[in-house]
């Protein structure tokens, strides 16, 4: 665990400084659907009885563009996001529903490979890389049940994750840089809590502008 952080830590610091034909930075902002996975959470639904849900997700953030040659390019991202996600179960005893949502705030630290595809009005490109999330300070819980509402503060096992992300995206020109759309999954492949595969998902729709140099 401590070896792929520190490799991830490694390449976002390096991987941008090799010999590049030219340079960007960019900022970006969006939002999407953030949702749990993993054996373990879809199990412990199944003794609720409960649904898995997903609920509002949002990103936003800055972005260093290294491109090696016309056709591909290295991107580091440093992303403040919420994430988490929300479940529902029926509960005999309070003869109504419990509907729950659950907040991750983490900041995120990617570095991308991003191959690109030049086309008539800009450039198509995909992107996959490692994904560094650190958790900031306590899980948020909000739970809702006969008009009343209650909230707790949990704290993780681990505030450092290992993850991945990747997508697709565009950009097209716009005075000395460019827009840029990107649609992108992310998710956790550490625990957030010992001996729980858990896994936090995001799908998330950002609209950035990059500034070439």
């Amino acid at each position: 665990m401590k070896r792929l952080i520190l490799i991830c830590v490694l390449c976002a610091l390096i991987l941008p400084a090799l010999e590049a034909q030219s340079e960007s930075i960019g900022a970006k902002v969006g939002g999407g659907m953030a949702f749990f996975g993993g054996s373990d959470w879809l199990d412990g639904l199944d003794l609720l009885g409960g649904n898995n849900e997903i609920r509002a997700g949002f990103t936003a953030g800055l972005f260093f563009n290294s491109e090696t040659n016309e056709w591909f390019s290295i991107q580091t991202e440093l992303m403040y996001s919420l994430l988490g996600g929300a479940f529902s179960y029926y509960d005999p005893f309070l003869f109504d529903y419990v509907d729950s949502k659950i907040t991750v705030t983490a900041m995120e630290l990617a570095v991308l490979l991003m191959p690109c595809f030049r086309t008539e009005k800009g450039e198509v490109h995909i992107f996959a890389g490692p994904d560094l999330i650190l958790v900031l300070g306590d899980i948020s819980l909000e739970v809702k049940a006969l008009g009343i509402a209650v909230s707790a503060d949990i704290e993780p096992d681990n505030l450092v994750l290992f993850g991945i992300k990747g997508g697709i995206g565009s950009t097209r020109p716009l005075g000395k840089g460019a827009l840029v759309t990107d649609f992108s999954y992310t998710r956790s492949l550490t625990e957030i809590f010992e001996n729980d595969n858990t896994a936090v998902n995001g799908l998330l729709l950002t609209v950035g502008y990059r500034a070439d140099f």
